[in-house]
């Protein structure tokens, strides 16, 4: 992927807004409203100090991701089973976020055709950006209306205009695959929509071919220790 950003230099402001942003919510939290506040000026304090907070996630998220990019551009695309690949992110996301993850993707959509350890991370750390205050994550895959397969990752309730940017620098990874990326926002839905590449016909074959022999050995082998 060709460099869209310094990335020496990008970091390097990360770090002095990080360093801002911390010294802005020691200061918040250090803040206590007198007996007489309002419940109004109680209330602007407490969305301050939310505020601040998902700040501090998304330069966090925005360090993690810029650093894995600059680390680790993306590699030779290879042929994944749709499923595997979500099932496999939404697996690393686990753990790292409070609410649940729930996932949609028939085994029927077949593969598509990306850097599968960048596509992996990427769709992890979305998923994580969207479910860290706890909202239940929803990722569903379905056919796309090209030649490729439309992954969502969605939450009930209002956006994180702060994730706009991460949604920026994620597209921008995603084009390298000749992917496609865009926001959600419509009705209760926020959230974000990738394109993914299917792989090759000849590639899909050679992987149902791979497939259908294992099933056979399985079965033959089980067959041969009954008998």
């Amino acid at each position: 992927m060709d460099p869209f950003i310094d990335a020496q230099a990008f970091r390097h402001l990360l770090h002095d807004v990080s360093s801002r942003v911390s010294g802005l919510g020691l200061m918040l939290d250090l803040v206590e409203p007198d007996a007489a506040a309002t419940p109004d000026t109680r209330e602007t304090l407490e969305g301050a100090r939310q505020a601040a907070d998902n700040l501090r996630h998304v330069i966090s998220e925005l360090g993690e991701l810029s650093r894995f990019l600059a680390r680790r551009p993306v590699q030779a695309r290879e042929t994944v089973a749709a499923r595997a690949l979500v099932d496999e992110a939404a697996d690393a996301a686990r753990g790292h976020i409070p609410g649940p993850i729930s996932v949609e993707c028939p085994e029927s959509l077949g593969a598509v055709w990306v850097d599968p350890e960048l596509m992996t991370y990427l769709i992890g750390l979305l998923i994580r950006a969207h479910g860290r205050d706890g909202r239940p994550v929803r990722v569903a895959v379905s056919a796309g209306s090209g030649d490729g397969l439309s992954l969502r990752i969605v939450v009930e309730g209002p956006g994180d205009s702060l994730s706009y940017v991460l949604g920026y620098i994620s597209a921008a990874a995603l084009d390298a695959h000749g992917g496609d990326f865009e926001q959600i926002a419509t009705g209760s839905e926020r959230g974000v929509m990738l394109t993914l590449p299917l792989a090759p016909a000849e590639s899909r074959v050679a992987m149902a071919s791979r497939s259908n022999s294992r099933l056979i050995w399985l079965t033959t082998g089980v067959s041969t220790i009954r008998g």
